[in-house]
């Protein structure tokens, strides 16, 4: 399904998209979208929880030992493994995860961020290759862009180049 929704709104030189030219209502379809596979998502781990091995969560027996006497309180539980982006399990895992990498190379020295100007010309440049389309809609300019940016500041930093003598130690 994201396949076939990614393939839908790319960009083609030879065809004319609609879509792509509806502004806000492309928007809202990309939200649609993400909806939909997020849906498609969580059907298919409800019905594949025999094969998910969830039979190793013992969710019920949980309950029982930790007191839990509300009847509604206890059932069949969907449980989402750690491969959901967003679930409990993908972030406890995530942030395991960011506390080992700090505990073996130590804590981060910097906490960098990058914000995006619409009149940057690699944006310019990319929106005039389409009709219909202006700075404050398509994000997919903004991302490749900002990405390209933030590649060319990591090699800058780690060549140490980006810092005069004298200023950082």
């Amino acid at each position: 399904m994201r396949e076939f929704y990614a393939f839908f709104i790319q960009y083609r030189l030879d065809e004319g998209n609609i879509l792509l030219r509806c502004a806000r209502l492309f928007i809202q379809f990309i939200v649609d979208c993400y909806a939909a596979i997020e849906a498609w998502r969580l059907l298919y781990i409800k019905n594949h929880q025999s094969t998910l091995r969830i039979e190793l969560y013992s969710g019920l027996q949980d309950a029982i030992t930790a007191g839990e006497n509300d009847a509604h309180a206890v059932g069949k539980r969907l449980i989402l493994s750690a491969s959901f982006t967003g679930g409990a399990r993908y972030m406890r895992q995530h942030f395991l995860d960011a506390m080992a990498i700090c505990n073996q190379m130590g804590y981060p020295d910097f906490f960098i961020t990058f914000t995006c100007n619409p009149n940057w010309p690699e944006i310019q440049q990319a929106l005039a290759q389409q009709p219909g389309q202006y700075a404050k809609l398509p994000a997919r300019h903004c991302c490749s862009s900002i990405s390209l940016k933030a590649k060319r500041a990591k090699m800058r930093l780690q060549g140490g180049k980006s810092f005069r003598q004298g200023y950082c130690r």
